[in-house]
C-alpha cells in the first residue's frame, strides 16, 4: 500500500501474466522459446548422466567450474522453471526479511504484520539502488540507502 510516508516495492508477477482490471486477462498464445546455447562440451558429456541410474555416472568436473555451461544452465533451469526459494520456517515471524540471489536478480522474500509471505525486486523504485543487503529479523520497514525512501512490511 502506497501512502504519504512510505513507497510500495514493486511486487512479482508471473512473466507473461496480465490484468484487465481485477482479472487477469485472457492469455495469448506464446511464440515458441528457443533455447540457448549449450557449450559443446556439455552436449559430449551429458549422455553419460542422462543414462538409467543403473548406467548413469557422475557428473564430470566441467560441469561444475565452466562458465557457459553455468550460464546455459541458469537459463534453461532456473530461467523457466519455479523452484523453491526458501523454507516458510524461515519466514515465520513478522518482520523477517530473505534476501536470495535468482541468476542476475536479488528478490526480497518479507513477512508482513498479518503472517502473510510477500515477494519484491530488491531494488528502490526511485534511483534502483539495491534496498536489502542482508537477511534480517524483527523488521518493521526496509529503508533504501541512496535517499532513504522507507518500505513498510
Amino acid at each position: 500500500v502506497v501512502s504519504h510516508e512510505t513507497k510500495a516495492l514493486r511486487p512479482l508477477t508471473r512473466i507473461g501474466q496480465r490484468y484487465c482490471g481485477d482479472a487477469p486477462c485472457v492469455p495469448q498464445p506464446k511464440p515458441p522459446r528457443m533455447l540457448p546455447f549449450l557449450p559443446p562440451l556439455v552436449e559430449e558429456l551429458a549422455p553419460a548422466t542422462a543414462a538409467p541410474i543403473e548406467k548413469a555416472k557422475a557428473l564430470h568436473p566441467a560441469f561444475y567450474c565452466d562458465s557457459q555451461y553455468v550460464q546455459a544452465e541458469r537459463e534453461r533451469i532456473f530461467g523457466t522453471q519455479w523452484f523453491a526459494a526458501c523454507h516458510s520456517a524461515e519466514l515465520s515471524k513478522p518482520g523477517d526479511v530473505k534476501v536470495i540471489e535468482v541468476g542476475s536478480n536479488s528478490i526480497i522474500l518479507t513477512c508482513d504484520k498479518t503472517g502473510k509471505i510477500h515477494a519484491f525486486y530488491n531494488v528502490c523504485r526511485h534511483r534502483g539502488a539495491k534496498v536489502c543487503s542482508s537477511d534480517q529479523t524483527g523488521c518493521k520497514q526496509l529503508v533504501c540507502p541512496y535517499h532513504w525512501w522507507a518500505y513498510r512490511l
